[in-house]
């Protein structure tokens, strides 16, 4: 976790967990509470659409790509090539280190 925390750093990027909060079987409405929360050095900061609406506002442009919030899944998908390359370097460091 540690090598992939300085990965994370080198590139710029953090962990953000999406939550929301409403009936498990159901799909996610408006009407739903959703949280952000978002990685930090002291721990993990959450915004809530529904007891702080503008931080959320706020936390989600942060996070989101062009106004899209993508998983992992997605983000490999798209950028394979790009991830490739960043992982061949990385690896390359850490065997030099």
């Amino acid at each position: 976790w540690e090598r992939d925390r300085e990965l994370l750093d080198l590139l710029g990027l953090h962990y953000v967990l999406l939550e929301k909060v409403g009936p498990v079987w159901a799909e996610a409405t408006m009407a739903d509470e959703h949280r952000i929360w978002v990685h930090q050095d002291q721990g993990a900061r959450v915004y809530s659409s529904d007891t702080d609406p503008r931080g959320y506002a706020q936390a989600y442009a942060s996070v989101a790509a062009d106004g899209e919030i993508v998983s992992i899944g997605q983000y490999l998908n798209r950028h394979s090539r790009e991830v490739e390359l960043v992982a061949k370097e990385y690896r390359a460091f850490v065997h030099t280190v």
